[in-house]
């Protein structure tokens, strides 16, 4: 602004006349030429001219100040989240979910699923870029044109004897308590987490419900929530191999509100993420863990997408734990033998 107010001072003073007389015209302006670094220097002058003002040296001082008490205000809000347990979901709201919002979930399911098993299809048309590994898990990256941030999937391989067990270990969070132990194991960050309602009927092998989490960040970013839709379902992909699908992805609700302003929390958004197993053989199963998750707030949609590959190592930490459940359920069965023997 400063720079402007300068230059259109010195043009109204000097005049079209003025500048012929510093040969300005048909000269190059960046060139080191004696009439161009005199027409800086008498730009230089007026912007000087407009520094030396107490009112304008008064402003800056005030408005840096500003900032600086903004900045510091944000380093502390975030790092006072980052320390207590304030960002922990305290309240537990029923949500009672309207026939026509149960259509629509539903219905939103069904795309979901379609669109996560397209995601582990060499022939889906989806131009995933191979981006290294991340604790033994393949890492690919797709960039979407629908969305700012990529969309990074991790692809491990592992031995599932019994596949009712994996199914049984997603399907059964439909308490708080057991939502936040489990999901505590697969993703380090969470803080809390509540189950808002149910959205349909579950049985052995699916369930569909809402959620609400909050997860950590690192320091001075603010805690971040997300509200989403959970589905799991058992199934079987285009080629009728099994495929036990577990997907999340963001929604609104009333009864689960941004809280930035109460408890310094962002919401954040969750397009479609979650785990895809599928059967390879008898035992053998690919999991496939597609992410793609904005936190939005202040942070840069290419700092988000720099870090993103990181979150492929899920994928390594569900492999150990379907890795442990398969070995605890082994020890209560060899248990249970020795007991009746």
């Amino acid at each position: 602004l400063c720079v402007k107010q300068a230059s259109d001072s010195f043009l109204s003073s000097a005049g079209s006349s003025r500048i012929r007389d510093f040969g300005f015209r048909g000269t190059n302006f960046l060139g080191p030429s004696g009439p161009q670094i005199r027409l800086c220097d008498v730009m230089l002058t007026q912007l000087l001219s407009i520094f030396a003002s107490e009112r304008t040296a008064l402003a800056l001082v005030v408005l840096n100040a500003f900032l600086l008490l903004f900045v510091l205000r944000r380093v502390r809000r975030a790092f006072l989240a980052a320390t207590s347990g304030a960002t922990a979901i305290s309240t537990r709201p029923s949500v009672a979910v309207t026939p026509a919002e149960r259509s629509k979930y539903l219905k939103l399911c069904e795309s979901l699923v379609a669109e996560a098993e397209a995601a582990t299809r060499a022939d889906s048309g989806i131009a995933w870029v191979p981006r290294g590994s991340e604790r033994g898990a393949r890492v690919f990256a797709y960039t979407d044109p629908k969305n700012p941030v990529i969309k990074i999937k991790g692809v491990v391989e592992l031995d599932v004897p019994d596949i009712s067990l994996l199914v049984k270990h997603f399907v059964s969070n439909t308490t708080t308590e057991k939502l936040t132990h489990n999901l505590g194991k697969l993703n380090p960050m969470l803080i809390s987490a509540v189950v808002l309602g149910e959205v349909a009927p579950g049985g052995k092998t699916s369930n569909t419900q809402l959620e609400w989490g909050t997860f950590r960040v690192p320091p001075p970013l603010a805690t971040r929530d997300f509200v989403w839709l959970s589905h799991q379902r058992l199934t079987t992909d285009q080629d009728g191999r099994g495929m036990f699908v577990s997907l999340a992805h963001s929604v609104a609700r009333p009864e689960a509100p941004d809280t930035w302003r109460t408890r310094s929390v962002v919401r954040g958004l969750i397009s479609n993420t979650g785990y895809v197993f599928k059967q390879l053989d008898a035992i053998r199963w690919e999991l496939t863990y597609v992410v793609q998750v904005d936190p939005c707030g202040a942070v840069p949609k290419f700092v988000v997408n720099l870090v993103a590959t990181d979150q492929a190592g899920v994928a390594a930490n569900t492999k150990e734990v379907v890795e442990e459940v398969q070995a605890a359920n082994a020890a209560l069965g060899a248990a249970a033998a020795r007991g009746e023997a």
